[in-house]
C-alpha cells in the first residue's frame, strides 16, 4: 500500500470516530467460540468494525465509505467460520475478507476492506508499550489470489491533525499457508507522549480487485499492554547507619542512559537500605538492550553501571560524603568539610540540626561524619 494510501485510509476510518469517548486502552481477547455464528450482529456487538476504501487500478483513491457496524455472514468484509481450526483454534474464527457487495470490483477499481477494533488513547496509556497477537490462516478453498494482498495492522491516528496517521506497523498475511495455522504473531506499539486522544485501532485489512478470493482466517486474537521490562540490582549507600529506629526509605535520583550516555529516561527510586545495602527496580520504558543505570542523591555522590534491560544486575556502590550537593558534577571536597564542621559547632551548643551533615544518618552529628568524609574527600561523580 502506497504512503498516499495509507493517509487517505486514516484520514476515512478515523474521520467518524472524533466522537468515541475518550478513555484508556483496555485489554481484549476473542477466540470467536462464544459467539453465535448464526447472528447477524455477533461481530458488531463485539465491538467489530469495518470501513471500505477504493481505489482505481492506478492507485488513486475514489472514494471511501463506513465507518458501520461489522457484520456477520454476509459476502462482505468478514464472518465467523468454522471447519478449518487446528489444535489451537478449537471451532470457530474470524474471516476477513473483500466487500464483494461492492460493484466496483467488477469495473476494474481495488477494495481496500478493513475489519477492526477501536479504542482511544488515554493519559495514563503514555509511555506503554501495548501488543496485537493472532494466529492467521488462509481460506482451503478462497484464500488470497490473483493480485489480492492482506495484512493485520496496528494504526494510530491524530484527529486533531486531520486523522494524520502517526503509526502503521503490519504484518503481512497474503501468503498464508491454506493448510497450517501460523501461531502467535505480535505487532507492537509503544504510546508516544503526545498521543492522548488519538485513535487506536487494530485488525486486518484485504486489498482485492475483480471478485478474486481474499479470505484470511485469525484466531486467538489478544490486545493488552506489555509487563514493562525493568533495571534493577543492589546498591550499597556507603556508610549508612540509619536512625536509632532502623532504616528508612532513601530517595535516589536515576538515569537510564545509551552506552555513549545519551538520557533515555531520568527519575527517582526509592531503596530501604539494611546495612547500608538495599535493592532498587527502575521501569526502562523504552530502553532496549545494553544501557546504563546511575545512581545518585542525598549525601552520596553519582555511580554508574552497564546492565542489560531486563536484567537485576546493575549492582552499584555509592561514596558518601557530598554535604554541599547542588547542580553539575559533584565534588567532595573543603566546602563540605566546611558546612559539617560548622554543622558539628552549632549542635554541640544546641544549635540546629543539619541532616546534610549527618552523613551516616544516624540523628548525631558526631566524630564518625568526620571519618566517612575524610574517606572519601576528592571523589567526584562518575
Amino acid at each position: 500500500m502506497t504512503s498516499f494510501t495509507s493517509r487517505i485510509l486514516a484520514l476515512l476510518i478515523g474521520a467518524t470516530a472524533a466522537t468515541t469517548a475518550r478513555a484508556d486502552l483496555t485489554p481484549f481477547a476473542q477466540n470467536f467460540e462464544s459467539l453465535a455464528a448464526s447472528d447477524p450482529a455477533a461481530l458488531s456487538n463485539d465491538g467489530w468494525k469495518v470501513f471500505g476504501n477504493v481505489f482505481n487500478s492506478s492507485g488513486g483513491y475514489l472514494y471511501g465509505y463506513g465507518t458501520f457496524p461489522a457484520p456477520n455472514g454476509t459476502p462482505g468484509f468478514c464472518s465467523i467460520a468454522s471447519g478449518e481450526g487446528g489444535e489451537n483454534q478449537a471451532v470457530q474464527y474470524l474471516n476477513a475478507y473483500s466487500d464483494y457487495n461492492n460493484g466496483d470490483h467488477a469495473n476494474g477499481n481495488r477494495i481496500e476492506a478493513n475489519v477492526f477494533q477501536e479504542q482511544i488513547v488515554g493519559a495514563a496509556d503514555l509511555g506503554k508499550t501495548y501488543r496485537f497477537k493472532f494466529d492467521y490462516k488462509a481460506s482451503f478453498t478462497a484464500g488470497p489470489a490473483g493480485s489480492t494482498t492482506t495484512q493485520a495492522f496496528i494504526k494510530v491516528l491524530n484527529p486533531s491533525a486531520g486523522y494524520a496517521l502517526v503509526a502503521f506497523p503490519t504484518i503481512t498475511t497474503t501468503t498464508a499457508s491454506t493448510t497450517v495455522w501460523s501461531e502467535g504473531n505480535t505487532i507492537d506499539v509503544t504510546i508516544g507522549n503526545d498521543w492522548t486522544g488519538h485513535i487506536f485501532q487494530f485488525g486486518f485489512l484485504s486489498n482485492a480487485t475483480g471478485y478474486q478470493a481474499s479470505g484470511v482466517y485469525y484466531d486467538n486474537i489478544t490486545f493488552n499492554q506489555m509487563a514493562s521490562a525493568t533495571i534493577g540490582g543492589q546498591v550499597n549507600l556507603g556508610s549508612y547507619v540509619g536512625t536509632a529506629t532502623g532504616s528508612s526509605p532513601v530517595t535516589l535520583n536515576y538515569e537510564i542512559t545509551t552506552l555513549s550516555d545519551t538520557v533515555l529516561s531520568s527519575g527517582t527510586v526509592s531503596v530501604t537500605p539494611t546495612g547500608g545495602i538495599g535493592t532498587y527496580s527502575i521501569d526502562a520504558g523504552s530502553a532496549t538492550g545494553s544501557v546504563k543505570v546511575k545512581l545518585s542523591g542525598g549525601t552520596w555522590l553519582k555511580r554508574s553501571a552497564t546492565t542489560t534491560v531486563g536484567a537485576a544486575n546493575a549492582n552499584l556502590v555509592l561514596p558518601n560524603g557530598n554535604v554541599v550537593a547542588g547542580s553539575g558534577a559533584q565534588l567532595i571536597d573543603i566546602a563540605d568539610y566546611v558546612v559539617l564542621a560548622g554543622a558539628f559547632s552549632a549542635l554541640q551548643g544546641d544549635g540546629a540540626y543539619v541532616a546534610g551533615a549527618d552523613l551516616n544518618k544516624d540523628t548525631v552529628i558526631d566524630i564518625a561524619d568526620y571519618t566517612i568524609l575524610s574517606a572519601n574527600f576528592s571523589s567526584t561523580d562518575d
